[in-house]
């Protein structure tokens, strides 16, 4: 099960810093060769999205938490083999395994603020475990995800406290449809206050290069990711801003034929985690 490279861009408030490229392992990437672009302080069609909420989180002496069931069936990949990849956002590293063999999906664990490449799954049903390298300890297990042929799912892994893990799966699309112009979706993965409240993010057209039109993707929040879809914008430079104010102005440049997931975490560091999907394509 080969996996193809993925690009992670972390958003934060200024200008281009620095570029990572993770090893072993490391920040923002694994040991298959992931790389990051950390950016400061500036910085269509529709896919399917799911929230998946724990149904018995862990706690102390639990020693595991289950997902409802989720199923994609979009056509995201011109490969006949289901797809998958992992983006972990959550503060521990972790190893992805299917339950039918316990063969780990990917070759070596995924750290904390890592991603991976993708991996093949199972047509039809599979049954995916989350679990700590270190202990081998359950912390999350999605039962049962079908997946169609063509399709390519997104798992990002957060923290809903210090020690619950929880979920939110993505049908994802790394093949664009419409070279001319990029496709994004937001996606919060995390609560950006003590409640989780509904919100409008925007791109407004700033910069040098300013895209064409403002987008905007209303009633964004943790409970409604399930409605998050791509959208199509013009190539060029924007800011994002938050309706309510909780980040500060994030400026962003969407090249044309790209395909971003652009996930909020609630770091104080960098917010804003700029996914490439579709350099997963195969």
């Amino acid at each position: 099960m080969r996996a193809k490279k993925g690009t992670l861009r972390i958003v934060q408030l200024t200008i281009l810093t620095c570029v990572l490229s993770a090893c072993d392992g490391g920040l923002f990437g694994t040991g298959d060769g992931g790389t990051v672009i950390a950016v400061a302080d500036n910085a269509g069609s529709g896919s399917g999205v799911g929230y998946i909420n724990i149904s018995s989180p862990i706690g102390e002496n639990d020693s595991e938490a289950t997902t409802p069931s989720f199923d994609n069936l979009q056509i995201g990949t011109t490969t006949t083999t289901p797809l998958i990849n992992v983006i972990n956002v959550s503060e521990q590293a972790i190893t992805a395994s299917l339950v039918a063999n316990t063969d780990a999906l990917f070759s070596v664990p995924i750290a904390a603020g890592a991603f991976t490449q993708t991996t093949q799954l199972n047509l039809g049903e599979n049954n995916i475990v989350i679990t700590d390298p270190e202990t081998s300890n359950e912390l999350l297990a999605i039962r049962t995800m079908n997946v169609g042929e063509f399709t390519l799912t997104t798992l990002v892994v957060k923290n809903i406290t210090t020690r619950v893990l929880d979920a939110v799966l993505l049908s994802s699309m790394s093949t664009s449809l419409s070279p001319s112009i990029a496709q994004l979706r937001i996606v919060q993965a995390d609560l950006l206050s003590n409640v989780d409240v509904s919100a409008t993010f925007s791109l407004q057209p700033s910069g040098n290069l300013p895209g064409g039109a403002e987008v905007s993707f209303p009633d964004t929040s943790v409970a409604s990711a399930s409605s998050a879809n791509y959208q199509s914008v013009s190539p060029g430079e924007y800011v994002l801003v938050d309706s309510l104010g909780r980040i500060g102005v994030e400026l962003l440049n969407l090249q044309a034929g790209k395909i971003y997931s652009l996930i909020i975490i609630s770091n104080p560091d960098s917010q804003i985690l700029l996914h490439e999907d579709d350099l997963l394509a195969r």
